[in-house]
């Protein structure tokens, strides 16, 4: 849940107790949580957690596991064969999206503009500060304060225009061309495609 108030804005997570309870007096008594599902759990609430947090309600039940989650567990990580299969989708988005331009299909492309080739940049970049071991947040959440360097290279900002939308895309594709060659080298390399302008 987020407010918008007159001295700033604020982030609160709200999590269900009973769960947190039977996990927590698991990890606290030095277990571990078997199921991958709750692992995966605690890996996101380490993502949340990692660029700081308050306990407004609940420290003296949950403080104990918040402190455990932080410092046992690493925030949710992409290794590079996943970075490799974000990179090959991309190129199918960007194909798509150029086509849509190609075909006057402008809201569509702005679409898949913003939901696919930004969140795939967004989300690259969320890694690569990670690997830097950098403060990120994911979703691009507070980058305009974090990254000047990338934050021109990953906005997306165009009307729905034939010249507009184009540039875009391709603004978008050389920023993850660098991403991707900055976390995985040229252990994934843009491929060869026969696109003319529009196409």
């Amino acid at each position: 849940m987020s407010a918008v108030l007159a001295t700033g804005e604020l982030d609160l997570v709200i999590l269900p107790a009973q769960p947190l309870e039977q996990i927590g007096r698991l990890v606290l008594a030095g277990g571990q949580p078997a199921e991958p599902e709750v692992r995966r759990a605690l890996t996101d609430l380490a993502t949340v957690l990692v660029g700081g947090y308050r306990i407004l309600k609940g420290t003296k039940e949950f403080g104990g596991l918040y402190e455990w989650v932080t410092r046992e567990l690493p925030p949710s990580r992409l290794g590079d064969d996943a970075v490799c299969r974000i990179a090959e989708g991309f190129v199918c988005d960007y194909v798509f999206t150029r086509r849509k331009v190609a075909q006057g299909e402008l809201l569509t492309a702005q679409r898949w503009l913003h939901v696919h080739l930004a969140e795939a940049n967004f989300k690259l970049l969320h890694e690569l500060r990670l690997r830097r071991n950098e403060i990120s947040f994911p979703d691009a959440r507070r980058l305009e304060r974090l990254d000047d360097q990338y934050y021109e290279r990953v906005k997306v900002a165009t009307m729905p225009d034939p010249l507009g939308l184009l540039a875009a895309v391709e603004h978008a594709a050389s920023t993850h061309r660098t991403l991707v060659t900055a976390l995985v080298g040229r252990q994934w390399i843009w491929p060869e495609l026969p696109l003319t302008p529009g196409r």
